[in-house]
């Protein structure tokens, strides 16, 4: 049975410096977190950002 695990969320900007770095811990909404950071990165640059998601796998 699949367990709840920690999820890394890294957001760099086009420099690649870090702009937003969150852990959660078996409970987050990734798929919310996701939205929120684009919807605030948009909200700063006047324009939606590019997003690329990779999921690790152990």
């Amino acid at each position: 049975m699949p367990a709840p695990g920690q999820t890394n969320q890294v957001t760099s900007d086009e420099q690649g410096r870090i702009v937003h770095f969150e852990i959660q811990q078996g409970k987050g909404d990734l798929r919310q977190t996701i939205v929120d950071v684009g919807a605030h990165r948009k909200a700063r640059l006047g324009r939606a950002p590019i997003q690329v998601f990779d999921r690790g796998r152990r």
